[in-house]
């Protein structure tokens, strides 16, 4: 089971409670084993993935009841743990996202929101990512201050890569970085990690260059 399951999920719901289940987003799995980037999936979604991050979707329903199913358990669902009770105050009733639950530099617990799926009732997955990422933009700049709940960026595949290979960008990132997720992969639905690029920074070290261009193509 996942490593921030007792800060994440709390009593589990069984299936003949009365919860709209066909309002619970569906979480792709993630593909077995690492790839790199290539010149082909330079425009598709993609996010940095956090040190030890774990994904997790979750479901607000009419009444601001609050659910959450962890990636890999579509059978299950259980209530969300209180910490994160502030989500109601991004999300209306009958909203659904998917977050991913971290522990930053300063050894904060976070819950970065990446995508929304359903908002007020209003169902937004025929949307591409991007734009559903304008969604979520609006959510948090009309969202109050918020302690342990983020947004957490998703770009292009190949704008990420070249901001990996910024020293002062990394620097600036709350977490330590594992790899990138790809969350587009075409008909299996399912998300890929990559490769994030070896050698930083490249003007400390010729040898980096390669091995970047090489995650490039």
């Amino acid at each position: 089971m996942h490593v921030f399951a007792p800060e994440v999920l709390g009593v589990q719901v069984l299936f003949h409670a009365r919860v709209n289940w066909d309002r619970i987003p569906a979480l792709p799995t993630t593909r077995p084993g690492t790839r790199t980037s290539t010149p082909e999936h330079n425009q598709c979604p993609a996010m940095l993935l956090p040190q030890g991050a774990e994904l997790f979707a979750i479901f607000i329903d009419e009444n601001y009841g609050m659910f959450v199913q962890p990636q890999g358990f579509a059978d299950t669902l259980h209530v969300l743990h209180v910490r994160w009770g502030e989500l109601r105050r991004l999300l209306p009733a009958d909203s659904s996202c998917l977050v991913v639950v971290y522990t930053s530099k300063s050894e904060k617990l976070t819950m970065g929101v990446y995508d929304v799926l359903r908002l007020s009732a209003h169902d937004h997955t025929q949307q591409t990512v991007f734009e559903r990422q304008n969604v979520l933009h609006t959510l948090f700049q009309n969202a109050p201050r918020l302690d342990v709940i983020t947004r957490h960026w998703v770009g292009l595949e190949y704008s990420l890569l070249m901001h990996m290979q910024e020293p002062d960008s990394v620097a600036k990132l709350p977490f330590e970085v594992s790899h990138m997720l790809r969350l587009c992969s075409g008909s299996a639905a399912q998300y890929e990690l990559l490769l994030r690029p070896i050698c930083i920074p490249q003007t400390l070290n010729p040898s980096c260059a390669v091995q970047n261009q090489r995650l490039q193509k």
